[in-house]
């Protein structure tokens, strides 16, 4: 089955309780103001029965689109989490960042800043990214890096080890070779941190990712609701606080779902149409940018989905282990405004009613699906060619899951 999204528009003017779309384990998700999310997971929108945590997959703001990532000065850690903000000082092994939107809880020592292990950072933004050619550096900030790396303003990449950066006096130091070099933070564009050492921390159980409205992306843990206000620890245990005015999203990431992108297709199959090939992307689209879905009237983001190019098959074994299918699917909004196509889905070869026979275009897309696959053993994800042969056939599978059998 699949109907077209709806897209919530609310009264202008400021709210004190902004609402939001539940979705859980069942079959049609929840709308209302949240009332109370609790250290167990459970939520409570108001006029509502609670929504245990077992059951609780994603909340989404209805006023608007989830953003995309951010376009101002921003940190990118290993493990994809972006926030908007600016650095106060690396102190040892770790940097303090005070987050634009985000409340450090202050400890003993009074410290309002959050802190993050050098080793987790992969580039720190103290400019907007398009403030430069990244294509020009794009080996500079590639996923494998030996050293620390400093973009200039004036275009020269300085190479080292940053061994120090401090705010109140406005400079970083890096070094090479026992040589040391002392420099204005005005005229840094970017901090592209060695991958040497990369650490990734990732919970073993479920655990909350947050989406501001500002674009930052933050893994958190123990998320609860009260007030109006959201308390959590980061994945390096500072307690924070956030207003819920500031929130577009809440997903549960190693809950009840299984998010595509994060399993290998049993099978990908592409039909070239001028010798041209394609591969599949995960939790990006096929030029590396994030995952955006382009309707006739806004462009929606995902953290979370699967990018293709049309014409082509995915197939996922599912072994009976799931219950439900859902996405949102629909043509990219950098590469696919061109684009038109026809979808299939396939569960155990049988056909599911996708579209009702009509090609997916910007105009008529995107579309909500959602599949029953109780005892299923595969799922196959087809796109064909539309109007128009290959052109601008760029297909992105928005929040891709699979709803775990209770």
């Amino acid at each position: 089955m699949f109907y077209t999204i709806a897209f919530f528009i609310l009264a202008a003017g400021a709210e004190s309780a902004p609402s939001f779309e539940l979705h859980t384990t069942g079959d049609k998700p929840l709308v209302g103001p949240i009332q109370k999310m609790a250290t167990d997971g459970s939520v409570t929108l108001a006029g509502q029965s609670p929504v245990a945590g077992s059951e609780v997959i994603s909340l989404r703001r209805l006023s608007e689109p989830v953003p995309g990532w951010p376009r101002t000065a921003y940190m990118l850690l290993h493990n994809g989490d972006r926030i908007v903000g600016s650095p106060v000082e690396i102190n040892g092994a770790f940097l303090n960042y005070r987050a634009n939107a985000i409340q450090r809880i202050a400890d003993e020592k009074n410290e309002v800043a959050l802190r993050f292990p050098l080793t987790a950072i992969s580039i720190l933004w103290l400019r907007a990214p398009e403030s430069i050619d990244r294509t020009r550096y794009a080996q500079t900030l590639g996923d494998v890096r030996a050293d620390d790396r400093l973009i200039l303003r004036n275009g020269d990449v300085l190479a080292g080890v940053v061994t120090s950066l401090d705010s109140r006096k406005g400079e970083i130091q890096i070094e090479k070779d026992e040589n040391r070099r002392k420099v204005d933070l005005g005229q840094v564009v970017a901090v592209a941190f060695s991958t040497k050492l990369a650490r990734i921390r990732k919970p073993a159980g479920a655990y909350g990712h947050l989406v501001l409205k500002d674009g930052t992306r933050l893994s958190v843990l123990a998320p609860s609701i009260d007030e109006g206000r959201l308390t959590a620890q980061t994945m390096y245990r500072d307690k924070l606080q956030i207003d819920v005015s500031a929130i577009s999203a809440i997903d549960i990431y190693q809950g009840k779902c299984v998010y595509l992108s994060d399993l290998k297709p049993a099978k990908y199959q592409y039909r070239s149409y001028q010798g041209e090939q394609y591969n599949w992307a995960a939790d990006r689209n096929l030029e590396g940018q994030e995952l955006q879905i382009k309707s006739s009237v806004d462009v929606h983001s995902f953290d979370k989905g699967i990018a293709v190019h049309g014409e082509c098959t995915l197939v996922y074994a599912l072994d009976g282990k799931y219950q439900r299918f859902e996405t949102v699917v629909g043509l990219d909004a950098r590469l696919g405004k061109r684009g038109s196509v026809e979808l299939r889905v396939l569960v155990d070869g049988k056909e599911q009613k996708v579209g009702d026979g009509k090609p997916l275009t910007v105009e008529s897309g995107p579309w909500r699906l959602r599949i029953d696959v109780k005892g299923a053993k595969e799922i196959s994800l087809i796109v064909l060619w539309g109007e128009g042969g290959n052109v601008g056939d760029h297909v992105d599978w928005g929040d891709a899951r699979l709803i775990v059998n209770p």
